[in-house]
């Protein structure tokens, strides 16, 4: 699930949820719901969080946890 990759990419990056929240123009409860898988990730929120994350969508997308990354 995409919301799960998303939460990882957002842990590995070492920023603040809030942060991030902020910068693509959410609320942070509303930010850490979609994390939780609780919404869905619409498609200018998907790419505010590569742009945040300095990640590419293909990157982001298929994201995997820094520790699994082997």
């Amino acid at each position: 699930m995409v919301n799960e990759r998303i939460s990882a990419a957002v842990a590995d990056s070492g920023l603040k949820q809030k942060y991030i929240a902020d910068r693509i123009g959410m609320s942070e409860p509303t930010f850490s719901a979609m994390l939780a898988g609780k919404r869905k990730v619409d498609v200018d929120e998907f790419f505010g969080l590569c742009q945040v994350l300095k990640k590419t969508p293909e990157e982001l997308y298929h994201y995997k946890p820094a520790k699994e990354a082997v």
